[in-house]
């Protein structure tokens, strides 16, 4: 059925246009747009909704895993009127007063998302994060698997928890995630991958688990080593090999620093050998035998962005040359070039370029094609002497060496001509600074402060 629902403030989306399917009792003391249609647990394998909401449900939790796990509906913006324990996990948040402003952002993002991931989870996942902005994959703890820790959305698209580190290493190692937050290190077993492991402390010697630890003497005389309750006698203290009465530490006698005792060959020793036994294949293994993993928080990188908003075209300013950097790498060299600047006299530059309309090309407006060919073209402007970074969606820097700030120009030029061979209008603007500087104890912020202000070379 359909309940019409007061308006809500007004919004840059059509609220009659707008569908929401509901689970559970609605809530209507919070004002909707469009309509609420009721839906029945069983209905969610041909959802076709702009948002769902989960009101007061006895399975919560089985239902988000049911949603996302149904390519229809694992994209889907989804609503909780309370948090459950897959909440924080697998829905995008309370149903609550201003719930139209995240609404409006995923409508806006999905108008703009290119990506059309299929089958291909590593793609779902990257327009997942994308089109719920803010949105990180987080881990949650389970004692009772042998994990210990699960990212339940994957787990509702298929990955086995066994597998899902490593598969979300592989997505970091491609420059598509990055960690935001180490939140533990648990160490698996390297037979059966299993975190349930006792750790067992035994004697070097014998690797019996049967020790303990015991204080013992030194004689100095005879050079007798026994426990030191061997030397105790009704007088004070005396060895029982030689009978020597010791009196003074550090003259007759002195404390090992052997503290533990195996009981069944009777070694002393300092440092117990240390085995992890696995409770799941009852097999030992050396400490550096296990398998050791982070696990993270993770979200998206800048690269993974642009893949989930551009689809095939991930990068307009691709260099295929191999001299494009991460920001932070680029800032090292610059600063490095500087520093020389200032000791031999050169001088240097740094070029920003950033495409001003470039939501309006990925958007739609110019054909795949014809993205495919301005990729090329500015690949092609980069010079294999230039060092390059991307530092926002669609922004580059270049490092020019040995190039002074007249000569900026020319490179300049080349990307003005770019807009000549386009039926979609380029509209690019460019800064730039020059070294050697000033530019105090935190490179990566004096360079974009100044870029920030310089006076642009023109916005073509």
């Amino acid at each position: 059925m359909s309940v019409p629902l007061q308006d809500a403030s007004p919004m840059t989306f059509n609220h009659q246009n707008l569908q929401i399917g509901w689970f559970g009792e609605p809530d209507i003391s919070i004002q909707h747009g469009g309509d609420i249609q009721m839906l029945c647990t069983d209905e969610y394998q041909d959802i076709r909704h702009d948002i769902l909401v989960i009101g007061a449900h006895p399975h919560a939790d089985e239902l988000l895993m049911a949603l996302r796990r149904e390519p229809a509906t694992a994209l889907s913006l989804i609503f909780v009127t309370s948090a459950s324990a897959m909440s924080a996990h697998l829905a995008n948040g309370l149903w609550q007063q201003g719930w139209y402003q995240t609404a409006e952002m995923f409508l806006q993002r999905q108008q703009l998302w290119q990506l059309e991931p299929g089958d291909n989870l590593e793609l779902r996942l990257l327009s997942y994060l994308w089109l719920h902005p803010g949105s990180t994959l987080e881990p949650l703890k389970t004692p009772a698997t042998a994990q210990l820790y699960d990212y339940p959305l994957l787990t509702a698209w298929g990955i086995e928890q066994s597998g899902q580190i490593g598969w979300l290493n592989a997505l970091t190692q491609k420059g598509w995630l990055e960690s935001q937050q180490l939140v533990n290190r648990v160490r698996y077993s390297p037979c059966c991958h299993s975190s349930r492991l006792n750790y067992l402390d035994s004697c070097p010697a014998c690797q019996d688990i049967n020790i303990q630890l015991q204080t013992s003497l030194h004689c100095f005389n005879c050079g007798h080593i026994a426990s030191e309750q061997s030397f105790r006698k009704q007088t004070g203290l005396s060895c029982p090999n030689c009978y020597q009465t010791l009196r003074h530490i550090g003259v007759d006698y002195d404390r090992p620093i052997e503290n533990q005792q195996c009981l069944h060959c009777k070694t002393l020793f300092v440092d117990a050998a240390v085995s992890a036994q696995c409770l799941e294949c009852n097999t030992s293994h050396e400490l550096q035998d296990l398998i050791v993993s982070n696990v993270c928080r993770y979200g998206l990188t800048l690269a993974g962005q642009l893949l989930a908003r551009q689809g095939v075209v991930a990068n307009l300013f691709t260099d295929y040359g191999g001299n494009q950097m991460s920001l932070s790498q680029f800032c090292w060299l610059a600063n490095w070039q500087n520093q020389l600047a200032k000791r031999h006299q050169h001088c240097h530059s740094i070029l920003a370029v950033k495409l001003a309309n470039d939501e309006q090309l990925c958007g739609g407006a110019m054909q795949l094609k014809e993205l495919e060919i301005l990729q090329q073209r500015i690949c092609a402007i980069v010079r294999t002497t230039d060092a390059c970074t991307q530092y926002t969606e669609a922004g580059m820097l270049f490092l020019l060496p040995f190039t002074q700030a007249h000569s900026v120009r020319t490179l300049v030029n080349k990307f003005i001509e770019l807009k000549q061979s386009f039926s979609v209008p380029l509209y690019f603007d460019f800064r730039s600074v020059s070294l050697p500087a000033d530019t105090g104890l935190n490179f990566q912020s004096w360079l974009l402060d100044s870029l920030a202000s310089a006076k642009p070379l023109g916005h073509e």
